[in-house]
């Protein structure tokens, strides 16, 4: 472009508001107006991206009347009886709209976690350096990890059936199942740890007692429903997804150890065998997942949050042992598996300042405020 000035004629870029040269203003022309309106875009999309921020940080808490019209171009205060019904409707709407957002992204966030810690897990020396352990899990199936509406706080190892085995050409043997119920309950707890320098973390005694007590009226399942009712309108749940995960890595991997260690026959995963051969078989997948964590890069803190996960867990024997009459029959009671987590890493445990008597009278205390 040409400088207007016919006293200076020099060449000046198209985008500037006026000449570098001799300060003469610079015309419209279609480049500078095609990069203002560019510019405009952009701004538009971030906007729109910190209102989407500032909605997840809120826990997507909608205040119509701060925000900028939803909709434009309807008379709502007029004589348009139709149009207002129709905007009075969609208005009546909004919560569940945002509520639906709202759990799209929680489940998001739990899936993308979930197959973190799943990654996570199968690339632990313990698996790939023992050929037999990496042939094993390189033979479970990998789009079940998550088993959707089945809202028990619980997970499963199993052998693939003959007919899915056929259809996978032999390929795969075995299936890894997280049930979704487990992982709502898995956020909702880590939801309510309160992070300490330098200290295991403690819980927000309020918000467990509302997730205990969630967990018992829904009879031991926990819905995505149950996991945003219980969380707090302005809960960071970006935050709560690599605390919860502590708990997800243990799970994965104490199922990978029944897979390892031969304790998956069928889908009847308890048919024919004892009580005590079921118990000892869980006390050999907990001890399994030990040794992946403490194979791990991030052991402290999967530790640390394993603890923390189990502490609850155990305070939901204390509190509803109807919950768990089935625990007994086939698995050692949450309680003990809090007391060998701590025992079986003795320096962590030494750092942490806790110890068995320690998870007895922590259990026993949730235990008391929640009577």
């Amino acid at each position: 472009m040409i400088c207007p000035n016919p006293k200076c004629g020099r060449i000046v870029s198209p985008f500037d508001e006026k000449c570098q040269h001799c300060g003469t203003p610079l015309e419209s022309n279609p480049v500078k107006d095609y990069e203002k309106k560019a510019g405009q875009i952009i701004k538009d999309a971030e906007s729109r991206a910190e209102d989407i921020k500032e909605q997840i940080r809120s826990g997507f808490k909608d205040n119509v009347s701060s925000q900028r019209p939803l909709w434009k171009g309807h008379d709502t205060t007029g004589t348009l009886g139709a149009t207002r019904d129709i905007e009075k409707l969609r208005l009546e709407n909004i919560p569940e709209i945002i509520r639906q957002r709202k759990k799209d992204q929680l489940r998001s966030w739990q899936i993308s976690y979930l197959l973190e810690m799943m990654n996570l897990v199968f690339s632990n020396p313990n698996i790939f350096e023992n050929p037999a352990y990496s042939e094993k899990a390189n033979r479970i199936l990998p789009n079940r990890i998550i088993e959707f509406d089945n809202l028990e706080v619980n997970g499963h190892a199993c052998l693939l059936t003959e007919e899915e085995i056929e259809e996978t050409k032999g390929r795969f043997l075995y299936e890894i199942s997280i049930y979704e119920g487990y992982l709502n309950f898995t956020y909702a707890v880590a939801a309510t740890m309160i992070d300490i320098p330098g200290k295991l973390g403690i819980y927000d005694p309020l918000l467990l007692k509302s997730v205990i007590l969630k967990h018992k009226e829904q009879k031991a399942n926990f819905s995505m429903d149950d996991l945003i009712a219980v969380l707090p309108e302005k809960q960071e749940i970006v935050g709560i997804g690599p605390n919860a995960s502590a708990a997800m890595f243990q799970c994965i991997a104490h199922e990978l150890g029944h897979i390892c260690y031969d304790h998956v026959f069928s889908r009847r995963r308890y048919d024919f065998r004892t009580s005590v051969t079921n118990i000892e078989m869980e006390h050999h997948a907990d001890g399994f997942a030990r040794i992946i964590i403490d194979r791990s890069a991030f052991r402290e803190q999967l530790w640390k949050g394993y603890i923390q996960y189990q502490i609850a867990s155990a305070a939901l024997t204390y509190y509803q042992p109807e919950v768990d009459l089935y625990e007994p029959q086939t698995h050692p009671l949450r309680i003990d598996r809090l007391k060998e987590a701590i025992k079986r890493f003795q320096p962590l445990a030494t750092k942490y300042k806790i110890d068995e008597k320690w998870a007895e009278d922590t259990v026993n205390k949730i235990h008391e405020w929640l009577s």
